[in-house]
């Protein structure tokens, strides 16, 4: 017997309403990450309806990121001095932030010494790591999402997008969040907005792999998260 399938209309009401939860007024805000300006784009032509949910759920997770790495140098200012000490002379919470967020989503940079993938959220936490925690906790995670969606914030027709790898983003930001209670390296302001923050990025991630699972008829496997620690998934 065949699953049930949601409409396209359902879809989009869905995500619509879960992604736009994530929504916070009076937070900094900087440029917003592939607004369109509500303009017609002839690109639209060549996308499906699933394909901009599922960009619009890249798009909020990114801005989840963004907030959650403003909040943690508010609450962890020293990590802009450990910023300088590698060669970034100016280097303000903004700066750091457009880094990554930029015209150019970004998460390799030369402070990592050629780390790269999964292996920067292990940086974040090693004891002889010099550098911006902050920075390269924000690249760990992004990079994650980038890669779940094949690096590209432009999805036509799904672009082949794999929903287990979205899936296991997922997961990881449940493990990155773990390893933030665990090592003493960055403090969380008392409102708990980093918890927020990865929160709404991981449910954001759970609700378009399931969505694009549904779309491409495959099944995902789950991990039972009680057996994860600190070992990340493959993305």
């Amino acid at each position: 017997m065949s699953r049930p399938r949601l409409s396209v209309p359902l879809l989009l009401i869905v995500a619509l309403s879960t992604v736009l939860i994530g929504c916070v007024p009076g937070q900094t805000r900087y440029q917003d990450i592939g607004s369109g300006g509500g303009e017609f784009d002839v690109k639209m032509l060549a996308k499906s309806d699933m394909s901009r949910v599922a960009e619009l759920g890249q798009r909020e997770v990114l801005k989840s990121l963004r907030k959650m790495m403003v909040h943690l140098y508010n609450a962890n200012p020293q990590q802009l001095n450990r910023g300088r000490s590698q060669g970034q002379s100016q280097y303000t919470v903004q700066s750091s932030v457009k880094r990554i967020f930029g015209q150019q989503i970004r998460w390799n940079f030369s402070e990592f010494r050629g780390v790269t993938g999964n292996k920067i959220l292990h940086l974040t936490f090693d004891k002889d790591y010099k550098g911006d925690r902050v920075l390269a906790l924000t690249s760990a995670l992004v990079s994650m999402t980038m890669r779940s969606y094949n690096e590209t914030t432009e999805l036509y027709m799904l672009d082949q997008l794999d929903p287990q790898k979205i899936y296991n983003s997922a997961r990881n930001f449940e493990i990155a969040l773990k390893m933030v209670d665990i090592y003493p390296y960055l403090k969380q302001s008392g409102s708990r907005h980093i918890t927020t923050m990865i929160g709404r990025a991981t449910a954001n991630q759970d609700l378009i792999a399931i969505l694009v699972a549904d779309h491409l008829n495959r099944q995902i496997t789950s991990v039972a998260q009680s057996v994860v620690t600190t070992l990340l998934l493959p993305i």
